[in-house]
């Protein structure tokens, strides 16, 4: 890690704004040394449990004021509880607050589609219905990758960039799969990789070998800010104007 504690990134601008095609991860004349924010804590966001009378799996979600979820180090655990453990890639700007301090995963639309969606998709086939799962959402990579600070938005280009050059650069490759092999230590567990589709790969290279422990089951699925049901699919679809 830099002597300065944390990862930084360079950038130069255009017309007197930061721009997303000068970006570099050493000193360049001209550009601005700026921090790459975190780490984001995973989290807990709540149980999950099969509902027999209404037939599916519902999540009772936890909320600590307007924080989605609390703390993974502030969560007591028991030595035989399953986990359902979902991978998102990194934070982005819900996951900070006023003064760019790190709050938790999933503080925006994406949190908000895990707690009323999470009991419609695919992967609860791999869920045992007699049994109740501990839901934690880790990300890969704990630092704003995407740099939305500073360019005030998403640049999906910037974020795989500079996820890319954290997680196998970086070593935080290796702080993933430590916190990986930490939380699913437990027989039946669940990992379900839910990164955008360009860094998915990159993640799931990494699970495969997890996935050879038969106490693992591992799985892929949208970013859940894709989880949308039909009616919203058709809302954002005509918002879009396709």
């Amino acid at each position: 890690m830099n002597s300065e504690t944390g990862y930084f990134i360079y950038v130069g601008k255009q017309g007197g704004k930061y721009d997303p095609k000068k970006t570099s991860f050493e000193p360049y004349p001209g550009y601005e040394k700026k921090k790459i924010l975190g780490p984001v804590p995973d989290s807990v966001i709540g149980k999950m449990a099969y509902c027999g009378f209404c037939h599916k799996w519902v999540l009772g979600a936890v909320h600590k004021g307007n924080v989605r979820g609390i703390d993974i180090e502030q969560y007591k655990s028991s030595d035989n509880e399953k986990v359902l453990i979902l991978v998102l890639e990194s934070p982005h700007k819900d996951e900070f607050d006023d003064n760019l301090k790190p709050i938790l995963p999933a503080q925006g639309i994406t949190g908000r589609n895990i707690e009323n969606l999470i009991g419609t998709r695919n992967f609860v086939g791999y869920l045992d219905k007699g049994s109740e799962y501990v839901v934690l959402l880790v990300n890969a990579v704990r630092y704003q990758t995407s740099c939305a600070y500073v360019f005030g938005n998403m640049i999906t280009k910037v974020r795989n960039k500079v996820f890319k050059h954290l997680f196998k650069e970086k070593g935080l490759k290796e702080d993933f799969l430590n916190r990986i092999q930490n939380y699913s230590k437990n027989n039946g567990n669940i990992i379900i990789n839910c990164c955008t589709e360009k860094l998915r790969p990159l993640v799931e290279e990494c699970l495969c070998g997890l996935s050879q422990n038969e106490e693992i089951k591992n799985g892929q699925d949208y970013h859940p800010c894709f989880w949308w049901t039909y009616k919203q699919y058709e809302k954002n679809k005509k918002r879009r104007g396709g």
